[in-house]
């Protein structure tokens, strides 16, 4: 009994290794991921890669966001607005793109920029401009802007903001409003 089913069960195996040795290694492996699965985990990896460069925070380079915010104020009837120019310093880690065509220098952006200029919108509608005419409320700003971008659920999985800087910083009051 036993020497006739010893060649069927070899054959089982020689044809399930024979199965596992095409699929891995001939066939390409396992079928790739949907396209919502792929972001999903892309998303998990930036995330628990900025939760680790978080601790580290090694200084990177100094970058402006671009052209000058102009940003409703809180007040009642909104009232006043500010403009400003805004650069962060990121850490190392932070993933930069060259602006310009292939070999051209041009100033480095973040990848994250529009998101990044989002979070700072919205931190400075927040505030009125009371608050923001004092060097306290721009310092309590600056530290809501870093705290938005490094949240590891923000909208910027890949930017680590280590520092805000106002380069110009104007209050106005909208007359009769």
């Amino acid at each position: 009994m036993i020497k006739k089913l010893l060649p069927v069960l070899l054959g089982l195996i020689l044809a399930g290794g024979g199965f596992f040795a095409y699929t891995t290694f001939f066939a390409g492996g396992p079928p790739p991921d949907l396209p919502a699965v792929a972001q999903t985990k892309a998303r998990d990896l930036a995330v628990a890669d900025k939760k680790t460069r978080l601790q580290d925070k090694v200084d990177g380079p100094i970058v402006s966001l671009g052209d000058p915010f102009v940003v409703n104020l809180s007040d009642p009837g909104l009232a006043s607005f500010v403009k400003t120019d805004v650069s962060i310093r990121v850490d190392i880690g932070t993933p930069m793109e060259v602006a310009g065509a292939e070999g051209a220098k041009g100033t480095a952006a973040l990848e994250e920029k529009v998101e990044v200029r989002n979070i700072v919108i919205d931190v400075l509608n927040s505030h009125s401009g009371a608050e923001l005419t004092t060097q306290e409320g721009r310092e309590v700003v600056k530290k809501e802007i870093i705290k938005a971008i490094n949240a590891p659920k923000s909208s910027t999985p890949k930017t680590i903001a280590l520092e805000v800087y106002f380069v110009n910083f104007a209050v106005q009051a909208i007359p009769g409003a």
